[in-house]
C-alpha cells in the first residue's frame, strides 16, 4: 500500500488469519470461495511489500518485473471474476438448500459473473501482452502498462466495479450489500484523493474489509 512494507506485510498476516479462520467456519462448499477471499487479499498485500523492498532495495530486475504482474493478476483477473461467482454460489446454496425465493438475484449474479469473467479475459490479455510496471511515487507504489498503445479510458475503470462492486448490491444477503457500500465509499475516496495511485490504495481499504469475511462465515455457522 501507500506507506511501507511493512504495512503491507502486517495487513497480509492479519488477513491470512482472517483466512483461516474463514475456512474453520465453512460450513457448506458453496461458502468456501468466499472464504478465501482474505487469504487472496493476503497474497495480493504480501507481493506488494515484497515490491516495496525490491523497488527500495535495488533486487534484481525480475523482481521488479514478476511482483508487479502479481499483484496485478489478483487486481484484474482475480477479483472481476472471483467476487460475482462466489456470491452467486452462496445464493446458489440459498435457493437450492434453504429454498429461499432469491431468482432475481441469482439472475443478477449469474449475469455478473459471466461479465466479470469475461471482463477478467480481457484484462488478463492485455496485461499478459504488454506487461505491468511499478514505480514509488510520493510515498505510494503507482502500477502502469509497460507499452499500451492507448490510453487508458476511465470508463473501463467503471465498468471494472461493476462486477467487483455491484455484486454485492445484488446479493440477498445484508452483509454483503453493507460490505459493497463500503467498497464503494473507499473506492470514491481513493479516486478523487488518490488517483495517481488509485490501483494500490483502493486494494488496501478492500483488503482491510475483507477481514469482516470471518464475522460472516461465524454468523453463518
Amino acid at each position: 500500500m501507500c506507506f511501507s512494507a511493512q504495512v503491507s506485510f502486517a495487513l497480509a498476516a492479519v488477513l491470512a488469519a482472517a483466512g483461516y479462520m474463514s475456512l474453520q467456519q465453512v460450513r457448506h462448499k458453496a461458502f468456501r470461495m468466499a472464504a478465501w477471499v482474505p487469504i487472496f487479499f493476503a497474497m495480493q498485500q504480501c507481493a506488494e511489500g515484497l515490491l516495496w523492498l525490491a523497488l527500495q532495495q535495488g533486487w534484481n530486475t525480475i523482481w521488479v518485473d514478476v511482483l508487479p504482474m502479481i499483484f496485478m493478476f489478483f487486481a484484474a483477473v482475480i477479483w472481476p471474476f472471483w467476487i460475482p461467482v462466489s456470491l452467486y454460489m452462496i445464493e446458489y446454496y440459498k435457493r437450492i438448500v434453504l429454498h429461499v425465493h432469491n431468482e432475481k438475484n441469482l439472475l443478477g449474479l449469474w449475469l455478473e459473473s459471466v461479465f466479470g469473467s469475461v471482463l477478467a479475459i480481457i484484462l488478463l490479455y492485455l496485461f499478459g501482452r504488454y506487461g505491468f510496471t511499478a514505480t514509488i511515487v510520493e510515498h505510494h507504489i503507482r502500477y502502469d502498462f509497460k507499452s499500451l498503445p492507448f490510453e487508458w479510458p476511465q470508463a473501463l475503470t467503471l465498468i471494472y466495479c461493476i462486477p467487483v462492486i455491484g455484486s454485492f448490491f445484488i446479493s440477498s444477503e445484508r452483509f454483503f450489500r453493507i460490505f459493497g457500500y463500503g467498497l464503494l465509499v473507499f473506492a470514491s475516496i481513493s479516486y478523487v484523493v488518490w488517483k495517481f495511485w488509485f490501483t494500490s490504495i483502493w486494494c488496501f481499504f478492500a483488503a482491510v474489509l475483507s477481514a469482516g469475511v470471518v464475522v460472516y462465515m461465524r454468523r453463518q455457522k
